[in-house]
């Protein structure tokens, strides 16, 4: 077992799943998850958790024995060059750290996640092959068009337009094929409906309607800007008309006056709002109060507040018969990703992978391009 393969996929795999920052780690994995034509961010977030949890834990990996000069993997028997992997490795770097310089640590696990990423990519594509998948003409087509668009308006273009088209039609073209090799993979059938009752039951949470609260406000508006004498009067005019209130005054009235937020027109009401919608000061003035009570003043970035509580909304779960839809919807999603998932776990299971861990270890980011 080499030295980046195991330790380190298992190390990353704990710290994601025990953060749960899995979007942070995912210029480590492959670029697919990224832009291929189901590419979003959720998909790609799933891909890289059972990357992780695949590597750390089912993968066979060899030291690089038998392995010819110049070779940097065999995946059951199919050869990837060094030259491949440089390639990827400094493509990677470019991309992902384009803001500076990068420091020997992150070059060292971002070798060791270009390997990982190498690896699943030639599984993947064993596995499309297998299936009889096949890049979709149109589809790459297009894709090709996109890529080169920023070529066409050189002068060159005509002369050179064969060449540039060669050189980014296998990399579409891989992509193409992995796309379509999720997308069927994905494609899970419809679950009955007592496994989306059950799925409904154990995640209440995503089907409930959250607490809410009807609140009014009156806001003294201070540009933020303005100097302390003016925040000052803001303050001062707005203890006065806490007193007020109070002491039995009309809000509505007083909002309709005062008040320089656009709600002054409904007398302050603000409708019903939920946890996010304030700002925290806000938020923790409201927290305190009971039905019809007035808040102390609240200094917020638009000025000085007032809230009032006018009721509260308690939090609701939705009847299983009117979320069904949206309960299969996400079930439906989670079986697909399990699916996705289970695939590359069982390719890496069975897969006799051998790496030549020098290749790795000795590959340098090479230069910069110079900035255009």
């Amino acid at each position: 077992m080499n030295r980046f393969g195991i330790d380190y996929l298992r190390q990353h795999a704990r710290q994601a799943f025990l953060s749960g920052r899995f979007g942070q780690r995912l210029c480590s994995w492959p670029r697919y998850c990224a832009v291929s034509w189901l590419g979003q961010q959720r998909r790609a977030i799933v891909l890289a958790i059972y990357y992780c949890v695949a590597a750390a834990l089912l993968a066979p990996v060899n030291a690089a024995e038998g392995l010819a000069d110049g070779v940097f993997a065999s995946v059951n028997g199919e050869t990837i060059s060094a030259q491949q992997y440089l390639d990827a490795f400094r493509e990677g770097v470019r991309e992902t750290f384009y803001h500076g310089k990068v420091s020997e640590k992150e070059l060292e696990n971002f070798r060791d996640s270009t390997a990982q990423k190498l690896v699943n990519d030639a599984l993947l594509l064993q596995q499309a092959k297998t299936s009889g998948i096949k890049p979709d003409p149109e589809q790459v087509r297009q894709a090709i068009e996109k890529e080169t668009a920023k070529y066409r308006k050189q002068q060159n273009w005509e002369q050179s337009k064969d060449a540039i088209i060669a050189s980014v039609r296998p990399k579409i073209e891989k992509e193409n094929t992995l796309a379509q090799l999720e997308q069927q993979t994905r494609n899970v059938a419809a679950p009955p409906t007592a496994q989306i009752r059950n799925y409904y039951g154990e995640h209440a949470g995503k089907f409930t309607t959250p607490e809410k609260w009807n609140v009014s406000i009156i806001l003294l508006k201070v540009d933020p800007s303005s100097p302390g004498s003016v925040w000052k009067e803001a303050s001062e005019l707005a203890d006065e008309l806490v007193r007020r209130l109070r002491g039995g005054e009309n809000f509505e009235e007083l909002a309709r006056i005062h008040s320089g937020d656009e709600s002054a027109v409904a007398g302050g009401n603000m409708g019903y709002i939920h946890t996010g919608m304030l700002s925290k000061p806000a938020q923790d003035a409201v927290n305190t109060l009971q039905a019809g009570q007035i808040s102390e003043p609240v200094m917020t970035l638009q000025g000085v507040a007032v809230f009032r509580l006018n009721g509260i909304q308690g939090s609701k779960i939705n009847d299983f018969d009117n979320v069904k839809e949206r309960a299969t919807e996400l079930l439906q999603r989670q079986l697909g990703d399990e699916a996705w998932g289970n695939l590359l776990i069982t390719l890496r299971k069975n897969a006799k992978i051998t790496i030549n861990d020098k290749v790795v270890k000795n590959a340098t980011a090479g230069p910069r391009p110079p900035t255009q």
